[in-house]
């Protein structure tokens, strides 16, 4: 029987997921969903993102990380254990007239995720998600006692003013019981760590939903776009030659994904085979069973310009 967990990656840095084709004016754009051109990072980059962090922990663990991503060869005679879809965007962040930035998300982004999570086994549920479907391009949900307000009913983002969506409260079904969504979020996100507790105690009041169109709106308009260069070492100038200049779309700081993982049997023929919960346990990084230092709580990079400080991001289990 398989296993299925989702995992969050708050992006500390600029990420770089590079596409393979231009758009306009930029050179090197990130990967974007087909249909709805949100951002997504693709499930081999996040496969082989894990996979390399693994591999640099040692030989003592090299049988596991082949169960789990499968052999690293010409010729494959079994795949890996572990199974991942792409990672999508949860909240983006965009700039706010009041409390600097805000995070934002929309009805299509979070019926989109609570689906997965039913399908994943979490006991939750967006409790009336139906009505979200109202939200207005000129409107948005946001907390009572959120710090991007402008006045009572609204908020101004990216130069949009949105006035609140009636005094509509979304929660989520939670075991049985029923949460405010931008707690359920902030709690589930972020961890329970020193580290994180300003974030986690502020992301309430900077979250908000928006219209599905908005937020395509945004999240196409606002990402990170720079411009690079490659200097000649002999002339100190640009070289042309060797396309020496550049624009490079990148997902913002601050940016939430999710992504979801699926453990099943080890598919090697031969040997002691490991179990679906040795192999989420070797991902996660359990303490009393896995000899891995796993990715929960950890910092990975993922996607190009490591050199550059960009991909950084932290991870942290739905559980």
């Amino acid at each position: 029987m398989s296993i299925n967990k989702i995992f969050f990656l708050i992006c500390e840095t600029s990420v770089h997921a590079g596409a393979s084709e231009s758009v306009g004016y930029v050179d090197l754009p990130i990967q974007r969903n087909k249909v709805t051109k949100f951002p997504i990072i693709q499930a081999s980059e996040v496969k082989g993102c894990l996979r390399e962090y693994f591999e640099d922990q040692g030989n003592e663990i090299n049988d596991l990380v082949e169960e789990a991503f499968g052999p690293d060869k010409k010729g494959d005679t079994f795949g890996g254990a572990l199974s991942f879809i792409e990672a999508k965007v949860l909240f983006f962040p965009v700039k706010a007239l009041y409390g600097v930035y805000a995070y934002i998300t929309c009805p299509l982004v979070l019926n989109d995720f609570f689906r997965l999570a039913s399908h994943a086994g979490y006991p939750v549920s967006l409790s009336n998600g139906d009505l979200l479907a109202g939200i207005g391009q000129d409107k948005a949900i946001f907390a009572a006692d959120s710090i991007n307000k402008v006045s009572e009913d609204l908020v101004i983002i990216n130069d949009f003013p949105l006035k609140k969506y009636d005094e509509m409260t979304i929660s989520v079904n939670l075991n049985g019981e029923k949460a405010n969504i931008f707690n359920f979020f902030g709690d589930k996100i972020f961890p329970n760590n020193e580290e994180y507790a300003y974030w986690k105690s502020n992301f309430p009041k900077r979250a908000m939903i928006v219209s599905d169109s908005l937020f395509e709106i945004i999240t196409n308009t606002s990402t990170e776009v720079v411009t690079r260069n490659r200097i000649d070492n002999i002339t100190g100038t640009v070289n042309d030659k060797e396309g020496g200049l550049w624009n490079e779309e990148n997902l913002p700081a601050e940016t939430i994904l999710y992504s979801m993982v699926q453990a099943e049997k080890a598919r090697k023929e031969e040997g002691k085979l490991s179990e679906p919960e040795k192999l989420m346990d070797f991902l996660k990084g359990s303490q009393t069973t896995s000899p891995s230092k796993g990715i929960n709580g950890k910092r990975l990079q993922i996607g190009g310009d490591k050199t550059v400080g960009k991909g950084f991001v932290f991870v942290n289990f739905f559980d």
